[in-house]
């Protein structure tokens, strides 16, 4: 990329990337209200592009420089000389360098141009890629004047012309000719004022009834009965559209061309129209009232091949509030359409593709998604797209807002004084004014004066005669209203009584208060308590029950509390029953009490109170001396508890001691033998080397013999000890668990080999859970051969529940340990922590978890260095734990491979590589095309449905072997066609390989229904699959590219479908 500065100055500042993107900044102003109504004014734009460039690290601060020198400079910014929308005249808005490892960095860089205005040429042409048609579509209507509209069969007769002459009233509508609106008067007698000028006195309601369709906007319609014709002279059109059409059909007539479509729910497209010149006719026709919406006549423009998965939705702008206490309140306003859209074109194509959607920047528009999608057709404005541009094909991204329907304008209200008096022979009455005529003038259409005046005097009678029945009615509630306070009386007694309890429980609790207190000193309490009230007319009853008990530092008190309390009027009871017992530890004598009393009290409605007076009987020295002795047989028990807890434990103790000391016994004869054993084999290995060396012959034989013999006692003792320690282990811990520890060593050596091996082994068992087992075992061996071939073998496994993990290293037999083998015995390697290391001391390979400079390693390879040094600058490659990699070296292929694949479900699919290049060896292509489709079906107990199944089974030939479940299968109609293409150093794309296609295979199953009794059910397929491979016969080095297109010739229904377009090329 370079930048061209006024002066002519060259400014290089790097190397553009694949994939730009362009766009403009749209000046034009729309703006959308809450009520959907849309506001548009056409103003200048500016061309937009974002460009990635790649620095060399080194030049980094120097192009930070230059931009920073550029700041507020206009230039000619080139990012590719061939396109206008790659080359922008402006400043650049912002730029961001990133550092990356050396020796390559990064710059993005955006770049908005000056504000144009300029009407932008369209060259045509289709910008898909060669070879293909595009399927997004723009109309780009003209604007409609009365040149345009040449005849119509719709009377602009609204209302009457406006006349400069007229003094309108308020309320009055006028049309013009001139601009072809409808307006209403704002003003009272109003005279002279041009309805189209600025004064600000006429409402503009709308269009006329024969221009409504041509107004650009939605919510108005042209009308006519029968059938509205009308002839358009546009120049070059190519495209008819009609929106909001009721009707029956439409028919569109030009030079060479006449269809006839019938109406749908969406709009009416006639996008096949062949570049007519001279007039197009567009005739609606119905059977009783027509109307259009929208009429579009214009240029139909291409604009490349909708991806998959366009998204379609509407904007809506009903009012939709909740307050906060959960209210809602919901006005229904407008709602618009919105889609948005991707595509492919050439590259060659951006400039075209960019003018054309700039065009319409402020000009509502037709865009087509996919003809005959009704919810990707809208009538509106593009709200954003962008352009990625790249090597040969670019990708469009394309949004959407379509209008919404204009909201209908209310009439003026108009008040009395300003309403005209158009009858002089019968006069309005002035406002305010009464009805002061003769008895016999007529009033309505059937009454006189007269006549209503009578019938008002009757009515007032019978209004007095309602008003004395309401008085007596009054007097009667009177009398009612004195009862209720009687009974209000009696209601607030029976309350009074009910609060003269409650005062009772207050001073109760009171009491308690004062009994479980020691001078302000809360003492131990507790307390159970029960009470019941109940209040039946004016008696009122409240009963007590208490059991309390208290305890401080120096004794114990019991009280026993049972009262009742009766309240009616003119009469009050108190019973109450009390027993207490109190015990004072430390205090001699007759000090403990009892005392029970009775008291009654019946006194009439001022009050009587009476008080009795208990005996206190003294027996605390018995009560105390029985307290004592209770405490006594407790501390026994608890002392012999003890005494039977204390022998437990020690016989348990006494029998694991006993245990443990067989086990120990067991443990030192294993040592013993294990000693015994060691010294034998001593015994044996010396005279072995003592016979061997005084003798190579007999000697020989005879120190084997013995050698032998003293490894067979050996064994044997170590197997001993084993069999006694596991059984001694076995009979200590319990048969539900069993362990066992096996060590083995091997020492041997003779005139052929010298061999030594060490064994062990841990296992643990749980029998009574499943019979897992846990092992851990370890082997090393080495062996020496009389041919000098040396080897050896060490290992280390783990089996936990039968899955065995391990390694194993072994030095190869003959090998001399040149030769090693590194062998897993399981399925993952874990390194969390630790790092693998490969260093050869001149370079080294680092395998971890987090390492080198920052801890962001893992997996780096460069210089020999300590790990911890290692970094993006001195690594030739480096992964790290973000994802972020580098790969400083040079690579060479021996097969090099392209592809590419499209899962479209499209009837049109296209699979591409791409550019490539070529080492000039042998290319394959391989080229598939599979395609399914499955639909389940439920049928009901119905007859018809019934019928339904019989006719879907017969149209597969299905049979059925019990006259339930039928199969069958039949050749699927279609006729599709794959077809291999390739370009090759820059020459035209030509078609190199089609292969045949079998016809698919389509199958039906399912169990029939039974009429009136179980539904049924069945599952239709339908298969087709293709393939092909060829063989480039160009071994040339040259950059190429090859295409694999569908073009299917039938179309899914209802169900799931799956289809892929495979091609794959392979370099020998």
């Amino acid at each position: 990329m370079k930048v061209v500065t006024a002066g002519g100055e060259t400014i290089e500042l790097g190397t553009t990337e694949t994939a730009p993107t362009i766009g403009i900044i749209d000046y034009s102003k729309r703006v959308t209200d809450d009520f959907g109504v849309t506001t548009v004014v056409e103003r200048g734009f500016a061309r937009r592009m974002s460009v990635r460039l790649g620095v060399p690290f080194d030049d980094v601060d120097g192009l930070q420089r230059r931009l920073a020198d550029l700041r507020a400079t206009s230039a000619m910014w080139v990012a590719d000389e061939r396109f206008n929308s790659l080359s922008v005249r402006g400043f650049y808005k912002e730029f961001e360098i990133d550092l990356a490892v050396p020796p390559l960095s990064f710059c993005t860089l955006t770049v908005e141009g000056m504000v144009a205005t300029d009407q932008l040429t369209d060259a045509g042409g289709d910008p898909a890629p060669t070879g293909y048609a595009s399927t997004l579509q723009l109309l780009q209507p003209v604007i409609m004047t009365n040149s345009v509209l040449a005849t119509s069969n719709v009377i602009e007769d609204d209302y009457p012309e406006w006349s400069a002459g007229i003094s309108y009233a308020l309320g009055a509508h006028v049309i013009k000719a001139a601009t072809h609106r409808v307006y209403e008067n704002a003003k009272a007698a109003n005279v002279g004022n041009d309805p189209a000028g600025a004064s600000g006195l006429w409402i503009d309601v709308g269009p006329t009834k024969r221009w409504a369709m041509f107004d650009q906007a939605l919510g108005t319609a042209s009308t006519a009965t029968g059938s509205i014709e009308v002839t358009l002279t546009a120049g070059t059109v190519q495209a008819v559209a009609l929106l909001d059409v009721v009707a029956t059909a439409v028919r569109v007539r030009a030079t060479g061309y006449d269809r006839t479509l019938a109406v749908g729910a969406g709009a009416v497209t006639f996008l096949d129209l062949p570049s007519a010149t001279g007039a197009v006719t567009v005739t609606i026709t119905g059977p009783s009232t027509v109307s259009v919406g929208t009429l579009l006549i214009g240029s139909l423009v291409a604009l490349g091949i909708t991806e998959a998965s366009p998204t379609a939705g509407i904007t809506d702008y009903s009012r939709k509030d909740v307050d906060d206490f959960g209210e809602v309140t919901i006005v229904q306003r407008a709602w618009a359409k919105r889609m948005t859209a991707k595509a492919l074109i050439r590259t060659d194509a951006i400039d075209a593709v960019a003018n054309r959607i700039t065009a319409v920047r402020a000009r509502p528009s037709l865009w087509i998604g996919q003809a005959g999608l009704d919810s990707l057709t809208i009538y509106g404005f593009f709200k954003d797209f962008s352009i990625e541009a790249g090597e040969g094909v670019s990708k469009l991204s394309l949004s959407i807002e379509g209008l919404s329907v204009a909201a209908k304008v209310e009439p003026l209200s108009v008040e009395w004084e300003n309403i005209k008096d158009s009858n002089p022979a019968k006069p309005k009455p002035d406002d305010g004014a009464t009805n002061s005529a003769d008895p016999a003038s007529p009033l309505g259409p059937d009454d006189t004066v007269g006549e209503v005046l009578n019938f008002l005097a009757e009515a007032r009678r019978n209004a007095t005669e309602g008003l004395e029945q309401i008085a007596a009615a009054k007097a009667a509630l009177d009398i009612a209203r004195g009862d209720l306070d009687r009974v209000l009386l009696q209601a607030r007694q029976t309350v009074q009584a009910a609060l003269s309890g409650q005062l009772l429980e207050q001073r109760r609790k009171a009491r308690v208060d004062f009994l479980t207190h020691l001078d302000g000193v809360q003492v131990g309490v507790a307390i159970q308590n029960e009470t019941t009230q109940r209040i039946e007319g004016e008696l009122a009853t409240a009963t007590v029950f208490a059991l309390l008990g208290a305890k401080n530092s120096t004794g114990t008190a019991f009280i026993l509390n049972s009262g009742t309390v009766l309240v009616a009027p003119g009469q009050s009871l108190a019973q109450k029953f009390e027993t207490i017992e109190a015990e004072v530890d430390g205090v001699s004598g007759d000090t403990a009490a009892a005392i029970t009393r009775l008291d009654q009290a019946d006194a009439d409605e001022a009050e009587a109170r009476a008080q009795a007076i208990t005996a206190l009987q003294t027996s605390f020295s018995d009560s105390l001396v029985q307290t004592n002795g209770s405490i006594t047989d407790l501390a026994l028990v608890v002392s012999d508890a003890d005494h039977a807890l204390a022998q437990s434990i020690t016989d348990l103790g006494t029998t694991f001691d006993g245990k443990l000391s067989d086990t120990a016994a067991a443990i030192t004869l294993v040592q013993e033998a294990v000693s015994d054993e060691t010294a034998a084999r001593a015994t044996a290995i010396t005279n072995l080397t003592t016979s061997f060396t005084n003798s190579i012959g007999e000697a020989v034989g005879a120190a084997a013999t013995t050698f032998n013999q003293a490894i067979s006692s050996e064994t044997e003792a170590r197997a001993q000890a084993i069999t006694d320690l596991s059984a001694s282990f076995t009979t200590a811990l319990g048969t539900a668990i069993g362990a066992a520890v096996t060590n083995f060593g091997l020492a041997i050596a003779d005139e052929s080999e010298a061999r030594a091996e060490q064994y062990g082994l841990v296992t643990a068992r749980l029998n009574n859970v499943g019979g897992g087992t846990a092992s851990v075992e370890q082997l090393f061996s080495a062996q020496a051969d009389a041919l000098g071939n040396l080897s050896a073998r060490a290992g280390l496994a783990v089996t936990a529940g039968g899955v065995v993990s391990g390694i194993f290293v072994t030095a190869a037999d003959g090998s001399n340990g040149k030769i090693s083998d590194i062998t897993f015995a399981a399925m993952t390697i874990n390194v969390s922590t630790a790092k693998l290391i490969f260093n050869n001391g001149s370079v080294m390979k680092v395998l971890g978890t987090g390492f080198g400079v920052g801890n962001e390693f893992i997996d780096w390879f460069g210089p020999s260095m300590p790990f911890a040094q290692c970094s993006r600058t001195n690594g030739i490659v480096w992964q790290t734990v973000t994802g972020d990699a580098y790969f400083g070296g040079a690579l060479s292929a021996g097969v090099l491979t392209n592809g590419g694949q499209s899962s479209s479900v499209g009837a049109d699919v296209i699979a591409d590589t791409g550019g490539f290049g070529s080492n000039g060896g042998k290319i394959t292509v391989v080229m598939t095309w599979s395609y399914s489709w499955s639909l389940n079906v439920t049928y009901s107990g119905s007859a018809s449905s019934k019928q339904s199944f019989d006719n879907a089974a017969a149209a597969y030939g299905a049979t059925s072997q019990d006259g339930n479940f039928f199969t069958g299968t039949r050749v699927e109609t279609g006729n599709p066609t794959l077809v291999l293409a390739r370009e090759i150093g820059g020459s035209a794309r030509i078609d190199v390989a089609t292969p045949t296609i079998s016809k698919g295979v389509g199958t039906f199953s399912g169990s029939r229904p039974i009429a009136e009794g179980e539904p049924g059910q069945a599952t239709f397929t339908a298969n087709w699959s293709a393939s092909l491979t060829y063989t480039d016969p160009d071994q040339i080095i040259a950059d190429r590219r090859f295409l694999a297109t569908l073009a299917r010739g039938f179309t899914a229904g209802n169900g799931a479908v799956s289809q892929r377009v495979t091609i794959i090329t392979t370099e020998e």
